[in-house]
């Protein structure tokens, strides 16, 4: 059985999106810094503010992407305007457990976090998504990575054969 500690919704709020970046590989820090940089380059200059997004984690949907309908004034900083508590979400994207390949943090810093996800579950085809927030986004990776030690070890339960049938044999 399933306690509500495991179906609990983590929110982050404060990040923007920077973008997505078809990948051809599913996994590696340096597949995920390359995206980044091109998301960069290709997609934001000084005058552009990225959208702003929440990302909600569920053991349950998995990674949810809910993108803001509000607007930053372009200030000094536009990737890193302020977010006023006005903010509200609607648009999501939601990407199950078993189809997030890779996460972690792009630049070797923790305002950045990106994650890499297979376009569907029969696809061969993978999409970095790329954001970055002014604090650090350590508990998006730390939630995200005990959500995948529980999946695995509801995998283990369901796949390991109890000992005793062998012994009826």
């Amino acid at each position: 059985m399933v306690s509500n500690r495991l179906n609990r919704v983590h929110n982050y709020d404060e990040l923007y999106l920077l973008g997505c970046h078809e990948v051809k590989y599913y996994k590696s820090i340096a597949v995920l810094e390359d995206a980044a940089r091109k998301i960069i380059e290709e997609n934001y200059t000084t005058q552009n503010q990225p959208p702003c997004v929440r990302i909600q984690l569920s053991q349950n949907r998995g990674v949810t992407l809910c993108y803001s309908d509000y607007t930053a004034k372009v200030e000094k900083t536009p990737l890193l305007a302020e977010i006023t508590s006005k903010t509200t979400y609607q648009c999501s994207f939601s990407f199950g457990l078993e189809n997030v390949s890779f996460c972690g943090h792009p630049f070797r810093s923790d305002k950045y976090f990106g994650f890499i996800v297979r376009k569907s579950t029969d696809s061969n085809r993978f999409c970095c998504i790329v954001t970055v927030s002014k604090t650090s986004t350590k508990p998006i990776s730390r939630n995200i990575a005990s959500m995948f030690r529980r999946m695995q070890e509801e995998i283990i339960e369901r796949i390991s054969i109890p000992e005793e049938e062998y012994l009826d044999d």
